[in-house]
């Protein structure tokens, strides 16, 4: 349908009056519901524009700082309680030999400090995980030693990851 200016002015303000429906407006013009809602978003813009005026917003821009400042207050409490994510970097590398041979070598107890988070793993760090998986994520760590076996693993995680599949 071609639609004429005073076609138009008219569809304007049966739009935006509420009260009248879209197939009450199709009637008026003797088209269908689509032209009538294809017009209306072409040329005088969204029904539901003319509606009631937003709401006001809840918070002051003051009340929000003042709620930001007590988070981070709380959340540099909360870190301060906690205990200090292990440091980052590589553990000294493993030796050659048979995978299967005799059982896994163990980590000596003070190396977990030295091993790599998800933000410090590099390809020279056995991808092992090192969690049980409610810790956060800073606080998660990989293996880290020396990978001396295919698929990324130091030979125990190798022998670790092949044992199941025996």
């Amino acid at each position: 349908m071609k639609w004429t200016a005073s076609q138009l002015g008219e569809l304007q303000t049966m739009w935006l009056d509420p009260t009248i429906a879209i197939p009450t407006i199709a009637k008026h013009f003797d088209t269908t519901r689509n032209a009538v809602i294809g017009a209306a978003h072409r040329h005088v813009g969204d029904r539901k524009a003319a509606g009631p005026p937003p709401k006001p917003i809840k918070h002051s821009t003051v009340e929000r700082r003042e709620r930001r400042a007590r988070q981070r207050a709380m959340a540099k409490a909360r870190a301060a309680a906690k205990p200090k994510p292990p440091k980052q970097g590589a553990a000294s590398g493993g030796g050659g030999g048979n995978l299967f041979a005799g059982p896994p070598p163990r980590f000596p107890a003070g190396s977990l400090a030295s091993r790599p988070t998800i933000f410090g793993l590099r390809d020279s760090h056995c991808h092992w995980p090192m969690w049980e998986g409610h810790e956060p994520i800073e606080e998660k760590t990989y293996c880290g030693e020396r990978p001396t076996a295919p698929g990324g693993y130091c030979l125990e995680h190798a022998a670790l990851s092949v044992a199941g599949r025996r």
